[in-house]
């Protein structure tokens, strides 16, 4: 009789190598206004290149100039993207009570060149720290200001601290139940986690009960599990060890 107790084609393993899409995200960036560069009248490129040469930021509606942006870092390597970004005030829009502060939104798009292998990413993160320089004159006697901004996704209600009682599941049927909740999208490459109980998150934030959970998830002593928020929206719970297998 043929060994019926691991499935090894080549095809079984194709399905797990890939981080596939179970939910895909609900989450509304900020509608943002940009020329469209000539769409209207035929213009094939039109507003595609809008964020193409140079990050495209809007904050408090304002849009920064590309040539006045001196520094832009995205961070895609912790469990929430995070950005920092330094600019010019050329335009000095940012002057008095339009100061950029602690919990504005810097609506951010950048667009991708290559079509077939990434995505435009259109994405909104709340500002957490600002840091203004001191006025330095430019030539024909003006003066120029140069803020720089730290921050993080904006995902509503990610850092909510609450009581929650999570009926009995495995870790993955409860990532989806709270990504769902965040409007967030769900990928992963997992098929089931074997660790089926009754979850308690015990008034922390929906982030650090997130974090838990992937932390103690267990599918067998082969694997090793890590998750993460991309700068997409989605929730990622990924078995690295099947992926260095197969890879």
């Amino acid at each position: 009789m043929a060994d019926q107790t691991q499935n090894t084609s080549p095809q079984s393993n194709a399905v797990k190598r890939h981080i596939l899409t179970v939910l895909e995200p609900t989450i509304k960036p900020d509608e943002i206004v940009f020329d469209s560069n000539g769409e209207e009248k035929g213009n094939a490129k039109g507003s595609r290149e809008n964020g193409a040469t140079a990050p495209s930021v809007h904050i408090n509606k304002h849009k920064i100039d590309p040539t006045d942006i001196t520094s832009f870092r995205l961070f895609v390597s912790g469990f929430i993207p995070s950005l920092t970004m330094s600019f010019d005030d050329t335009s000095h829009a940012f002057q008095g009570d339009s100061i950029p502060r602690d919990g504005d939104v810097m609506n951010v798009r950048v667009t991708a060149r290559q079509d077939d292998s990434f995505k435009d990413l259109r994405a909104d993160f709340l500002i957490t720290s600002v840091q203004a320089s001191k006025e330095e004159p430019l030539f024909g006697g003006d003066l120029k200001q140069t803020y720089t901004l730290s921050g993080i996704l904006k995902v509503p209600g990610l850092k909510i601290e609450e009581c929650v009682s999570y009926a009995k599941a495995n870790t993955d049927d409860h990532l989806k139940e709270i990504a769902n909740k965040l409007k967030l999208g769900y990928a992963t490459n997992v098929d089931k986690t074997d660790d089926s109980m009754v979850r308690l998150c015990p008034y922390i934030s929906r982030m650090d009960f997130i974090q838990s959970l992937i932390d103690h998830s267990y599918i067998n002593d082969k694997s090793f599990q890590i998750g993460f928020i991309d700068p997409y929206y989605y929730l990622n719970f990924i078995d690295l060890n099947m992926i260095e297998v197969i890879s």
